[in-house]
């Protein structure tokens, strides 16, 4: 009503019944989303792969990168039989090497990733989750915040649901 004033919320932790009805709400998405003609994740690799957006080479090129991360962090913190790096600056040097590694990942798949936002999946776990919010989000009082999803869908970019969702993110 564009007044402001000073709400105290909680999130409570989901029960069974609560991730049950939750789950059943992501797979109606789900489906929803293959009547409409949206991209599974497979569907889209398929689609990437055509498209030459998404090749066998840059598969590789993800597989290395992970695979010399996870060396890097082996010696780094001495796993596998690997020893311990013996020098602060022989381990500032491995995870300088590791961070650029992780930076080169990221714009590898940058693309990739962006699209996979849009699929049916996606789509489906973010509808899951925002109906986790919409019946976990509790005043003080112990009344719900939202009397339904569509409340919640309807206040979704207020401090409220904001904090809610962040809340429940970290549990």
């Amino acid at each position: 009503d564009g007044t402001s004033k000073e709400v105290s919320i909680y999130v409570k932790k989901p029960s069974n019944n609560i991730i049950s009805a939750s789950d059943r709400h992501r797979a109606k998405i789900w489906n929803q989303c293959l009547i409409d003609g949206i991209l599974t994740k497979a569907e889209l690799g398929a689609v990437l792969r055509e498209r030459g957006v998404w090749d066998d080479e840059k598969a590789k090129q993800t597989d290395e990168i992970l695979k010399n991360i996870s060396d890097l962090e082996k010696e780094l913190y001495g796993v596998g039989g690997k020893k311990k790096t013996a020098t602060v600056s022989g381990g500032r040097s491995i995870a300088i090497r590791m961070r650029e590694l992780r930076f080169e990942l990221r714009d590898i798949m940058a693309e990739k990733v962006a699209l996979e936002e849009n699929t049916a999946e996606a789509i489906a776990e973010n509808a899951k989750f925002d109906y986790l919010v919409s019946e976990c989000t509790m005043y003080d009082n112990g009344e719900r915040a939202y009397d339904s999803l569509d409340h919640y869908n309807s206040k979704s970019s207020d401090e409220i649901a904001f904090a809610a969702a962040r809340q429940l993110a970290e549990m």
